[in-house]
């Protein structure tokens, strides 16, 4: 069944909607709460690298459904593209029906992966509800990168282990003036992977409506900075977490000493856990292991759905350097 087809037999029209555009999304009768307002406008609005928007619309022009994707800059190869993450996904109350829900939801992908298309973005990913979507997987000729499992350490344990006496907190404002030299230095022997820029630093950490994010670094002899990550801890958690790891595959002593550093701050401040991903692909998983970090159990899949030729789903596989902070937030 065509996407059109799809739409016609439920009663709805598809659309595209600017990501300024509010009115049917918000409030009593809208498919978010006011309160979603604040990250909506950040993931969305104030994105600087773009969204990309459809939605579906009743008979009576109301919008009954919403599919909204962040674009966030990507490196492939030699070249930099863009990589849509869908963020959003969101039924009116009236769409009880499984079975509708799931063919409208077909439908929006196909018309978002043509939009995608259309502005050369070169990969669309997301967590697949139910987690094993064999239908979806049919329909949209997605496949399955991964299970998002995080790794994990005992703080103490790994503060006593590596000394990060040269690891200092930091201001997004004493970062950023290093971060697009050191991405420079660090990004050629990370596959595919979202572009750490200054820019996206600050959009992506620094501009978070509702998260505050704590930036680490290591400076080097000459004050070029070496090494930098930006961790996460949800208050009152036991847990803390690296949501992103900025640091050349060579300088490994340099990065487990920003880990140790990482480490003894989330001991001291009461998180017993440090978590991470390093994902199996990555050139960081097997220093990780090495001094302790373990995979924890888990079930949620991680889908992508290649856009471009050059882009194939093992080579998102095999290179695909993900972090937590590029991923859907829990």
């Amino acid at each position: 069944m065509s996407r059109v087809a799809r739409a016609d037999h439920w009663g709805v029209t598809l659309e595209d909607l600017p990501p300024c555009h509010r009115e049917g999304l918000f409030g009593s009768d809208g498919l978010m709460t006011d309160v979603e307002l604040p990250f909506w406008q950040w993931r969305f609005e104030d994105n600087p690298f773009g969204s990309q928007i459809v939605v579906a619309r009743d008979g009576r022009g109301r919008l009954v459904a919403v599919m909204a994707t962040q674009i966030s800059p990507v490196w492939i190869g030699e070249r930099s593209a863009g990589a849509a993450l869908l963020a959003m996904h969101r039924f009116h109350g009236d769409f009880h029906s499984p079975r509708r829900r799931y063919e409208l939801s077909i439908a929006l992908t196909e018309l978002l992966i043509e939009r995608l298309r259309e502005r050369d973005v070169a990969m669309l990913y997301w967590y697949p509800e139910p987690a094993d979507d064999r239908p979806g997987q049919k329909f949209l000729k997605h496949d399955a990168v991964r299970l998002v499992n995080p790794i994990s350490v005992d703080s103490a344990a790994l503060a006593r282990l590596i000394p990060g006496g040269t690891a200092r907190i930091v201001s997004f404002e004493e970062v950023s003036s290093g971060l697009d030299a050191l991405w420079q230095r660090a990004h050629a022997e990370l596959g595919v992977t979202i572009v750490r820029s200054t820019e996206y630093f600050a959009w992506r950490y620094a501009a978070h409506p509702t998260h505050q994010y704590r930036f680490f670094v290591i400076d080097g002899a000459d004050g070029e900075l070496e090494a930098a990550a930006v961790v996460h801890r949800k208050p009152g958690h036991d847990r803390a977490e690296i949501v992103d790891w900025l640091v050349p595959v060579e300088a490994r002593e340099v990065g487990l000493r920003l880990a140790g550093g990482i480490a003894a701050w989330a001991a001291e401040a009461g998180a017993s856990r440090l978590d991470a991903w390093f994902c199996e692909s990555s050139p960081y998983f097997q220093a990780a292991q090495e001094v302790g970090f373990r995979l924890e159990p888990g079930t949620r899949l991680l889908v992508a759905r290649p856009l471009m030729r050059t882009l194939g789903i093992e080579m998102l596989r095999v290179c695909w350097n993900l972090v937590l902070g590029d991923l859907p937030e829990r």
